[in-house]
């Protein structure tokens, strides 16, 4: 029409692709709800989005044909349909790709693409080395979690990992491998201990130039206790805590913490991060920072944490971190934040975590089958559609109003 309108093919062809990109259906994943036979009134995400999201989070990618073909046929409604799926998919080498994907997103990797380090201070930071610390923490995780199947609280405390030749010269290692990577076990002197202690986490939260023990701090909690920091006053004076010349970042940080206002969010992240002060800004270990001794203990709440490792065996063994990775990976399944809703899902899921011995496929496994992860809420006042109405599962897991027909498929 747009060309019969214009007389000319070309300015048709400009509006036909205009219109694609800007329609919903290409920028969003829509997802579709449909009545339930089972029980009039209420409304469940139909096979083919119950697929998509399926995929996206085991795969992280779309369907397969055996999927689809579930879909199609209705199996996938069924729990043994459903789990038969999920098992297959699970055990499918694709599983890699999708836990890969959920670890970059939980342990904010992407942040690796405009990190930035002072050349003067640390030489031997490149994009070959940003590269391959992403990849090895990946490596890590994969190999621990999915190939050994083991509990996922050892990501903090295993020496275990794998090199390559731009991360040997990091972690002054000396490579001496065949091929771009080989597995490598760090002995106990080297103070490396689990995934924090890896060239990716120490060297995407600290400065250009220096280390930062809050930075470090703040991201433990987020990431790893789902506990948020809020953002410090506008009239906090940060010149003595960046005076990175003078004495160790735990004398500059005490000094800082004199002001009242700002003690308190650093006494909540600060310890953990100054666990990690025998590695510097880049992930390089240390015992001195401007010719004076860096100590590496710290004190959290009355519980003294000796070093990384110290850091590593806390995390370890602290309830709140399991319990964080379920909100985590149900929030990412579902595409949006937890609620007071979820509490008593997200507490059962957690019991069944640790009663498979803190294991993430089964935990994937969980997850991906339960009722709760494909539930459709409506909206409020929105008591029923009639049945014979196809609705869309909006951000927030509620079922829009059908739109009207406008002539094409939906």
């Amino acid at each position: 029409m747009g060309a019969t309108q214009a007389n000319d093919f070309y300015a048709g062809l400009k509006l036909g692709l205009t219109s694609l990109l800007v329609a919903p259906e290409f920028l969003f994943r829509v997802e579709t709800a449909e009545p339930e036979p089972a029980s009039p009134g209420q409304y469940r995400l139909d096979g083919y989005t119950k697929a998509a999201r399926l995929s996206l989070l085991l795969w992280d990618s779309a369907p397969d044909q055996e999927l689809l073909a579930a879909a199609r046929s209705g199996a996938i409604h069924t729990q043994g349909g459903l789990k038969q799926q999920i098992s297959r998919m699970i055990a499918s080498p694709r599983f890699e790709n999708g836990a890969r994907a959920f670890f970059t997103d939980m342990l904010q990797l992407d942040g690796f693409e405009n990190l930035v380090k002072e050349p003067t201070i640390y030489p031997k930071f490149n994009q070959a080395v940003a590269d391959s610390a992403k990849e090895q923490t990946l490596k890590t995780i994969i190999d621990l979690l999915i190939h050994k199947k083991a509990d996922y609280r050892d990501l903090f405390t295993s020496n275990e990992t794998f090199l390559n030749r731009p991360l040997a010269s990091v972690y002054r290692v000396p490579f001496t491998f065949s091929g771009d990577w080989a597995p490598y076990k760090f002995s106990e002197m080297s103070e490396r201990s689990g995934i924090l202690t890896e060239v990716a986490f120490l060297s995407l939260f600290a400065h250009p130039g220096s280390s930062s023990p809050t930075r470090r701090g703040i991201k433990l909690n987020e990431i790893f206790n789902c506990l948020a920091t809020p953002d410090p006053p506008a009239d906090v004076d940060f010149s003595k805590v960046q005076a990175s010349d003078k004495g160790t970042v735990r004398d500059r940080l005490l000094a800082h913490m004199a002001n009242p206002g700002c003690a308190v969010c650093h006494v909540h992240n600060d310890p953990m991060g100054l666990a990690l002060e025998h590695f510097d800004g880049l992930g390089q270990l240390r015992t001195t920072e401007n010719g004076k001794t860096i100590d590496a203990t710290a004190d959290l709440k009355g519980v003294k944490i000796e070093g990384a490792t110290g850091l590593g065996r806390l995390l370890h063994d602290s309830p709140r971190v399991p319990a964080c990775l379920v909100r985590n990976v149900y929030s990412y399944a579902a595409g949006r934040k937890t609620d007071s809703q979820d509490g008593d899902f997200l507490a059962e899921q957690t019991r069944a975590f640790a009663s498979n011995g803190y294991r993430f496929p089964d935990l994937m496994l969980q997850i991906a089958s339960s009722p709760h992860f494909f539930r459709v809420v409506l909206p409020a006042g929105v008591e029923r559609v009639p049945r014979a109405a196809r609705g869309l599962v909006e951000d927030d897991g509620a079922v829009a109003p059908p739109k009207p027909s406008s002539g094409g498929v939906q």
